[in-house]
């Protein structure tokens, strides 16, 4: 799915951003580990931006988070509010955006040890993502795309 380096995909970089946050809160994840996983220039960029987007954006991420829990989460309205994020014009920026509210969003289900959501979430996202974002990165010199622009001076 998108932007493949070296059998990199979105649904292998979001699985490992879902786990790292996991360890870094300390929840446990029901996922399956990512096995002979190693951290590349992708993965690193993904969680710094990941990470610099939720600071930035914590309070609106808390709500967001506190609303899906009060509903019953299903994928038209989680897709919804991936639309919300991405709006029109997609960009790096709105991608990271997509990353960082699934792994906000499943970390706040594994805390209410809601595990099924979780797998619900990653599923969601990827289809989103192949159906939404995929053609996209691939147009924008795949997952490397990304790396160039992290590495922009801000």
């Amino acid at each position: 799915m998108g932007g493949n380096v070296n059998g990199l995909n979105a649904a292998t970089i979001l699985a490992y951003y879902i786990e790292y946050k996991a360890k870094k809160f300390g929840v446990t994840s029901n996922s399956s580990p990512i096995r002979n996983f190693h951290t590349n220039e992708v993965t690193d960029a993904v969680v710094e931006l990941c990470e610099e987007f939720e600071h930035r954006y914590a309070k609106s991420f808390g709500e967001m988070c506190r609303e899906c829990a009060c509903n019953n989460l299903t994928q038209e309205g989680y897709w919804s509010i991936l639309s919300e994020l991405v709006g029109k014009d997609l960009h790096w920026g709105r991608v990271i955006a997509i990353f960082a509210f699934a792994g906000a969003l499943s970390v706040d289900r594994m805390r209410s040890n809601c595990h099924a959501d979780v797998e619900n979430i990653q599923d969601w996202t990827c289809k989103f993502m192949r159906k939404h974002v995929e053609q996209w990165v691939d147009k924008n010199n795949g997952w490397n795309g990304l790396v160039e622009f992290h590495k922009k001076p801000t």
